[in-house]
């Protein structure tokens, strides 16, 4: 008998977004793969979250178990405007 090993991959698509960028590309992983994610913001940027993902760390650990489309949120800081 021959045996081939069936390995089961699933895509990761990571939407670039405004304002900061993330520590994995997109790209085919095999299930079971654990990945550490961490948002970025640019200067002048906040971290709000994850789309896509349940949390709200700029650093997420993930199980590729399926097919994950991830967006980070990031929110342009505010400067307080100085009365003269």
């Amino acid at each position: 008998a021959i045996f081939e090993e069936n390995t089961v991959t699933y895509e990761l698509t990571v939407i670039d977004s405004e304002g900061g960028y993330v520590s994995v590309e997109s790209g085919s992983y095999d299930r079971g793969t654990q990945l550490s994610i961490t948002a970025t913001p640019n200067e002048n940027y906040h971290f709000i979250g994850f789309e896509g993902i349940d949390g709200y760390e700029n650093t997420i650990n993930i199980t590729v178990d399926k097919d994950i489309v991830i967006e980070p949120t990031f929110l342009i800081k505010h400067d307080e405007i100085k009365e003269e």
